[in-house]
Formats: structure tokens, sequence, C-alpha cells
């Protein structure tokens, strides 16, 4: 018998129906893979897919749960960095995961279980109540205010730059954006590879300045850290200090600069503080006052310090001033360019104590030992006032003027000549004022703009003539330049031959 179709179209049915069979094998196994967790789990509400640690696919749920995380290099860092805390051993318990062996965990409150199960080279991940209750459904508009706000926090948080981390049971669960920059720094390569991130404090450290380990041949960093406990943890933030840390030092090189030149100096320091309290002192100031460096070094008061200086018995002159009286002369209502006194001691010494009073409400204190100056001045006076005796026992008129053709030293017999008081004009009348009196009181003459002349260059030149004053005496004037731009003028009358006789006679008779 004949068959009802030719063999081709018989090869053809069986080909169809080969491969719609097939078609729909793949599809069952397929719906059956991806539902896999699911029949495992009927309650799971949030479901995850990962091909090793790029997201492949994602329950609704789950989508928004991971935008949550920080931002981190891959999708499972981000999810582990949101779980860790309720999942500590999901890391640990993905790596060892067998195909088709899956493993469940339960969260540290008890109310989550979490399911790890790998098929087919893709780890399945599943979120499910433990406890099934009927979900509480909120209105769409109030998730999607709270969602926006969550997003807002999260982007403020992420966007510090101050370091925050929260710890749970010493291990890090989550970090901002700037921690994690820190944590690459420490971290050899670009970014942390796994999760939780390197620790950079250790997780005993308390609250107050820390140094953060920022990887090796990297200048470490200063911070403050802060503690805020929190539930089954404490979130910590690192403010940084490295300003401060860098003006403290300069400030402590400075401070150790003025110390070393404090001890160098010869002159008693001082400082009291608003309080009045002494709060710097050097070496010299012992030395100077005789006080001990205990007492100095308890922080005695100016009252108390004025007053040990006076049972040191060191100004004879103030032994019966009340220290009282002395401090308000010291750090009373005077000048605020300060105070200065001058004590001569028991000794011969003389001490010059000058008070400075501070921007900031503090006083200093200077003593110095000026007994060498003013032996030095004493003995300056003596040589000015010999020499000024020696000169005004000379008969001859005598001026001395400098370079600028100010008149430095005149004798009495040149005030006597042109009644000027020399110690009355030193240094405030020149050679323009000098001549000028010259010429009014003497007849006509060319040697004043000859002495001028002289006076403006300094030279080590000699010259004279005779002047005739306006009463008719003749005066012998002679310049003589004596080195260092300084020139002599000098005055003396014409003898004439009579009075010469008249000299030898009188020489004669006395003897």
């Amino acid at each position: 018998m004949d068959p009802l179709l030719p063999p081709p179209a018989l090869l053809f049915l069986s080909s169809l129906g080969a491969a719609i069979l097939g078609l729909g094998v793949f599809t069952a196994w397929e719906t059956w893979r991806r539902n896999r967790l699911q029949t495992r789990d009927p309650l799971s509400l949030i479901r995850f897919v990962f091909d090793g640690d790029t997201l492949r696919q994602a329950s609704p749920d789950g989508e928004r749960l991971l935008k949550t995380g920080p931002l981190l290099d891959t999708d499972w860092q981000r999810l582990a960095a949101i779980l860790s805390r309720q999942f500590p051993g999901m890391t640990a318990a993905r790596t060892r995961l067998v195909e088709g062996q899956p493993v469940e965990l339960i969260s540290e409150d008890r109310g989550t279980g979490m399911i790890l199960d790998l098929a087919d080279g893709l780890l399945h991940l599943g979120l499910s109540r433990r406890d099934p209750k009927p979900e509480i459904h909120l209105d769409r508009n109030i998730m999607a205010a709270m969602e926006q706000e969550l997003e807002t926090q999260r982007a403020i948080v992420s966007h510090l730059p101050i370091p925050i981390w929260r710890e749970d049971g010493g291990q890090i669960t989550w970090a901002n954006g700037a921690y994690l920059e820190l944590a690459t720094l420490h971290d050899p390569k670009d970014r942390p590879a796994a999760w939780p991130p390197p620790r950079l404090l250790p997780a005993n450290a308390t609250d107050g300045r820390q140094k953060l380990d920022t990887g090796q041949g990297r200048r470490p960093r200063w911070v403050d850290l802060h503690s805020s406990p929190m539930a089954g943890g404490a979130l910590r933030m690192a403010l940084p200090a490295d300003a401060a840390v860098r003006a403290e030092t300069r400030l402590d090189t400075f401070i150790q600069t003025l110390t070393k030149t404090f001890a160098g100096l010869t002159v008693g320091l001082a400082v009291f503080d608003r309080e009045r309290l002494l709060v710097v002192f050097n070496p010299a100031l012992s030395d100077l006052t005789s006080l001990p460096v205990d007492f100095l070094a308890a922080r005695p008061t100016l009252f108390g310090f004025l007053e040990r200086l006076g049972a040191q018995r060191i100004a004879d002159e103030r032994q019966n001033v009340p220290p009282r009286e002395m401090v308000l002369a010291f750090d009373g209502d005077g000048p605020e360019l300060g105070h200065s006194e001058t004590w001569k001691l028991v000794t011969g010494q003389t001490y010059r104590l000058s008070a400075m009073p501070q921007p900031d409400g503090a006083l200093t204190l200077l003593i110095e030992d000026i007994s060498a100056e003013v032996s030095l001045n004493r003995r300056y006076r003596g040589e000015i006032a010999l020499r000024q005796g020696v000169i005004d026992s000379l008969d001859e008129a005598m001026a001395i003027f400098s370079e600028e053709g100010e008149l430095m030293l005149a004798n009495a017999a040149y005030a006597r000549l042109w009644g000027s008081d020399p110690n009355a004009v030193l240094g405030r009348i020149g050679i323009e004022e000098a001549t000028r009196l010259w010429h009014l009181r003497c007849k006509p003459t060319d040697i004043w703009a000859d002495i001028r002349d002289q006076v403006a260059g300094g030279q080590a030149r000699r010259f004279g003539s005779v002047v005739e004053l306006t009463s008719g005496e003749r005066l012998d004037c002679r310049v003589r330049g004596l080195g260092d731009g300084l020139t002599l003028v000098s005055f003396h009358p014409v003898e004439t031959p009579g009075d010469t006789i008249g000299r030898r006679i009188e020489a004669r008779l006395s003897s």
C-alpha cells in the first residue's frame, strides 16, 4: 500500500516536530532556571543574578536597594557594602559555593534570610522574610519622596571631603567616597579589590589627634577622630588636621628658636600674662636679680616678683617704696608705650627696668645692667668737660666746624669776642650764620668766603689773614684743617709794638 504522504513530507514533519519539542524543552528549562531560586523560596522579595562581580539581572526591589549603596568599582562590592552588616559572612560564603549546593545565611536580627546559589557559572542571590507577614504597601508619592530624600542624603555624605565610615564589631560596614580615596592611596592597586576596604586606623583608636597611614613612601596625614555611638557599632569621622599640625610644628619651632635666643640674652626678660602671672623668663633674669629659678618657675605674680626684688635688696633707692606702688608704676594707667626706671644697686651697679604692655594684655619686663654704659657716659662727659676747660683757659678765641658746617666746639674767649654762648649754640648754628656774624662786626674782607669754602671742602690746609673789627681792634684770623672734615677757626688780637714793650716791662717787674 502506498503511503499517504511522500517520504520528503514525512521527513519535513518529523524535523518540525523535533524542533518544536526541543524549543519547548529549552523554554521549560530556561523558565525553571530563572525561577529556581523563587521555587526554592516562594517568599523571596529581592533577587540578584551576578556574572562574576557584574550584575546581570535584578528584581525591581533589588535595583532600588543597590542604588542606596556607596559608589564602588563593581556591583558585587556595592551590594556587599550594603548587606555585609546584616550578613557579615556573605563574602566568605560566596567563595565556598559549589554548583548545585546552595548556601543559606540568616541576618543578625534573625528576620531576613539569604540564599546563595551557583548555577551554570552564575551567582543567584535572594533575600526573603523568614517570618511571612503581609507586606505593607506605601503610597507611591510617599515612596518617591523617601527615595529622593535618601538619594540626596547619600549624595551629600558621599561627596563630603571628610572621611566617614561605620564600624560594627570592629568591622567596617560602610564608608563614604573620601574614606575610599584614602583607602586607594593605602592599597597598592588603583582601588581596594574587595569589601570591606582597608582599615586606616586601628579599631581601638580613641577620639582625638590621630595619624593616618596612607601607604608606604607617602607622608602620613593627621586627622581629629570623632566617634558617635550607633546601634551595634559607631559612626566615625576623621576631620583633616594637617594644617593644624603644620601650624603647631611651626609654632613649636618658633618657640624653640625664641627660647634659644632668650637664653643667650644678657638682658633679663620676664613676661607676665593678662592675669599678671610670670609665664616666660630667661636665665639672665635669675643672674641679674639673684632670684632662685624654682621661685621663677612657680609663676609668681607681678606683685610677688617685685616684692621679692625688694626682699633681695636690689635697689637701695627703692627700699621704702611699697611693692603695690611699684606695681602701679609698671602696670598702672600710664602711657601705652610703657614705663622705664633706673635703679642704683647697693653693689654700685645700675639697672634699667622697662615695662612694655602687649596688645593681648600681657606685660613684658626687661631688666638690663647698664653699669658699663653709665660708666662710659660719665667718662665721656668727664673728657668733654676736661677738654672744654682746657680750651676755655686759652686767651685765643677758637671755633671748630664739621664738614656739614655745624659749630661743634667753641671756647669762652670766642663767646666774649663775638657775644655768643658756645654751650647754647653748639650744633644749632652753622658756618653761614657764623661768617654772617663776623662780617657784621668786621670791616669788609674776602676771608669769610674762603673760610666757607674750606669748611665745605674739609681740606687739610692752612691760611689766615688780619681782620679789623668795627671798633678798630685788629685780629689775626687763622684757619686750619684738622682732618675728618673738621676745620679750626681761631682769632687772636694783633699786638702793636708798644704793647709788646709794655708786656716785657711788666714781666720783668713781676719777676
